[in-house]
């Protein structure tokens, strides 16, 4: 007799794992393209107090990732750990940068249809605001008698690097400290 737990979904939480030069290089890289787009911001979510913010050309929202090439290694490396597929057959078609000033939070939803998505963390204190994911089974949530907990929390940690299947629900809390967080959210298609 066994007890199995089928239909797990994974999510993949990595700190910065390389040399603090290559980590360095890609702070600055991500500095640099902020300051250089941070005329060409616009609000992302037109209701309530959303922090995500595209870096836009015209109508079309700038792909970040195709400027950063050090972070764009460094996701595409973890991605291929994560899913067991090689680089070449994952197209990040969208990317773009995160302002969470104060009170800003990001309610519930997913990235479907989107494959695999993902936030690199490039300026937090760690204490404004926590990314949650929800369970998928509605089963489990109602449960009474499998204790499962419905909502993981993941604090956020400059140079984490998170990744998770895009029909996952999630949010961010809302920042409740004077500073600023800034981060990297991406989408990704398998091939």
């Amino acid at each position: 007799m066994s007890i199995n737990y089928f239909w797990p979904t994974p999510i993949y939480v990595c700190d910065f794992d390389s040399n603090i030069d290559y980590f360095n290089n890609i702070q600055n890289e991500i500095s640099t393209f902020v300051e250089m787009n941070k005329n060409s911001l616009t609000k992302a979510w037109p209701h309530d107090n959303m922090l995500s913010n595209f870096i836009r050309h015209g109508n079309k929202p700038e792909n970040c990732l195709e400027k950063m090439t050090n972070l764009l290694i460094y996701i595409r490396k973890h991605v291929s750990q994560f899913t067991g597929l090689h680089h070449s057959r994952l197209n990040i078609y969208e990317s773009w940068i995160n302002f969470g000033k104060q009170y800003s939070y990001q309610s519930i939803h997913n990235h479907s249809p989107a494959d695999i998505s993902g936030v690199y963390y490039y300026m937090t204190n760690c204490l404004d605001g926590n990314i949650v994911f929800n369970c998928e089974s509605t089963g489990l949530k109602t449960s009474k008698w499998i204790n499962v907990n419905s909502q993981i929390p993941i604090s956020p940690k400059n140079g984490k690097l998170i990744l998770f299947p895009s029909y996952l629900e999630h949010f961010v809390e809302m920042n409740e400290t004077d500073s600023e967080r800034i981060s990297l959210s991406f989408n990704l298609m398998v091939t």
